[in-house]
């Protein structure tokens, strides 16, 4: 696949799985072995039920929850986006701004691997 071409797949896993919440679609975008290294004090996620969950774990934290793509840069099978997350947090009813970046690593036209780097003031 194009540097194009991947960078459009980050675009639309975005809409689709994130925005949409769409987790059975999962296979249009990431391997069956998908991989995501996670933060440090968080578990890896590993395959397309664990990344399911995840998002859907992650989505429930939020109303109105919508991420939008900020930047994408593409070089060789990886691909660097820097993001902004917004909502409305369910537990304290506050308004919600969470910026963080992702590498991915593509494997036959669809994520296999990545790293996430996400600012969360609450841990510090």
């Amino acid at each position: 696949m194009t540097l194009e071409a991947n960078k459009d797949l980050i675009l639309r896993w975005a809409d689709v799985i994130w925005n949409e919440g769409n987790v059975a679609a999962s296979d249009q975008f990431i391997t069956q072995d998908f991989f995501n290294h996670n933060l440090p004090d968080l578990p890896p996620v590993r395959g397309r039920d664990e990344h399911a969950a995840w998002v859907t774990r992650s989505r429930d934290q939020l109303d109105g929850w919508h991420v939008t793509i900020d930047d994408l840069v593409a070089e060789g099978d990886r691909v660097a986006s820097r993001w902004t997350i917004r909502g409305t947090n369910k537990q304290t009813g506050q308004p919600t701004t969470i910026p963080g970046m992702h590498v991915y690593r593509f494997e036959g036209g669809k994520i296999a691997e990545m790293w996430s780097s996400v600012y969360r003031p609450e841990r510090g």
